[in-house]
């Protein structure tokens, strides 16, 4: 990736975030909720742990029914933040999206009517609905999940170097592979949604302009 495309993508995830500045107090409790269940979910393993290291293995009855109740706690709490995370991050994603469905409609009203003689209607409409909803995605919920499965992969980090810093370094020694057919997967799919965004558009466009006008082809 070129420094000019990552300038680019910068600007438009800063644009884009803006969008999210009237709701930063929910964003805020979004990403509390997110950050806990995060660190709940890598703690299940490490309960199941300890009811069989210290509990089980010596026939701690008594133990081994407290660590059932915590996992059982841990695991209410955890789909509970869950429905809450999905609930605050959809809500906000789509008062975002109407805020700036209204601001492309209002900005587009404003165009002389030279504009819409050299623009067709069709790639218009695209750009106020689907290329809008596309937009959604990233507003609704994939920056509060990027940074939820972010610290999920810290936590899980710490709790397999707390337990055995060797097993886990052999089990990381993929992740510079992964990365790298990450960051390769990314390039190929941006350039092919790129694409077909553009296909889309022109796709309306020619039906806009074909349905809209029948009548005078038919005459």
């Amino acid at each position: 990736m070129s420094s000019g495309e990552k300038g680019v993508d910068t600007r438009i995830l800063k644009r884009i975030i803006g969008y999210l500045a009237p709701y930063k107090a929910w964003v805020g409790v979004a990403l509390v909720t997110v950050l806990t269940a995060a660190y709940l979910g890598p703690l299940r393993p490490k309960l199941v742990q300890v009811a069989i290291d210290e509990h089980i293995v010596i026939g701690d009855v008594d133990g081994l029914q407290r660590m059932i109740m915590w996992l059982i706690f841990v695991l209410l709490g955890e789909g509970l933040l869950s429905f809450v995370n999905a609930y605050l991050t959809q809500w906000i994603g789509q008062q975002a999206i109407y805020d700036l469905r209204t601001k492309v409609w209002r900005h587009i009203q404003k165009q002389p009517l030279a504009f819409f003689d050299g623009t067709p209607v069709g790639r218009l409409i695209t750009r106020v609905t689907s290329d809008v909803e596309s937009l959604s995605q990233v507003l609704s919920a994939g920056i509060v999940t990027i940074l939820g499965d972010l610290f999920k992969l810290i936590f899980i980090a710490y709790f397999m170097f707390s337990l055995n810093w060797r097993l886990a370094l052999v089990t990381l020694a993929v992740m510079p592979f992964m990365l790298w057919a990450t960051f390769w997967f990314k390039r190929k799919v941006r350039d092919a949604y790129r694409d077909t965004r553009k296909q889309v558009a022109r796709l309306n466009s020619f039906l806009q302009e074909h349905v809209t006008g029948m009548r005078i082809v038919q005459l």
